[in-house]
């Protein structure tokens, strides 16, 4: 039984994965945690912050009522994704590894080229602090609702999901050592993750 079938069975939806076949410019589990963060919708549809979407994601010249395949949507996507991974690599300063890329993509999918190039994710990232561009893709969180800024559960699932892409070896790079002894994280007030927040 295909995992489709299987998540049917127990009464759960899947989003159909993209056309592995296709030259992606970003690892495969990128572009699987993308489509499946946006979903797949055949018709044009408001997302919650009220943006007309189409297909895995796209936004751009979307009206009510378009349709479209899964064959356009997965090709729409990965021509998408070709560009912002060239547009990505020309603002890293620190030549990203390609699970690296694969999460900033898909940051810069959800939050644009623009809220990436000015984002601390990347400033950690061409400083080399790894583990702190893995803590600041937490802070893209956030939503206007109704014209108010609120944290929404799919983009905390999101970021979260690519923050731990990001800090993923790849093929042929050394896994990182877990260290025997872990200390605790400083009070809330004192993490260097809210303190960044108000920096943005």
């Amino acid at each position: 039984m295909d995992a489709c079938r299987l998540a049917a069975a127990w009464g759960l939806t899947m989003t159909p994965l993209p056309d592995p076949s296709l030259p992606w410019p970003i690892p495969l589990p990128a572009v699987d945690l993308i489509s499946e963060s946006e979903g797949l919708s055949l018709v044009a549809y408001k997302c919650p912050a009220g943006v007309l979407t189409i297909g895995r994601g796209e936004t751009e010249g979307v009206h009510p009522g378009d349709t479209c395949t899964q064959a356009q949507a997965d090709q729409w996507l990965c021509d998408d994704l070709a560009g912002r991974a060239q547009a990505v690599r020309a603002m890293c300063t620190e030549a990203p590894t390609p699970n690296e890329l694969g999460a900033l993509v898909s940051l810069a999918y959800n939050i644009g080229l623009s809220a990436l190039k000015s984002s601390s994710v990347l400033r950690c990232h061409n400083a080399a602090d790894h583990a702190g561009a893995a803590r600041a893709f937490a802070l893209w969180d956030k939503a206007r609702i109704g014209g108010v800024l609120q944290p929404l559960p799919g983009l905390t699932t999101r970021r979260a999901r690519e923050a731990a892409l990001y800090l993923t070896p790849g093929p042929g790079q050394p896994a990182q050592q877990m260290p025997q002894s872990v200390a605790a994280e400083p009070a809330l007030a004192a993490s260097p993750t809210v303190a960044a927040s108000t920096t943005g």
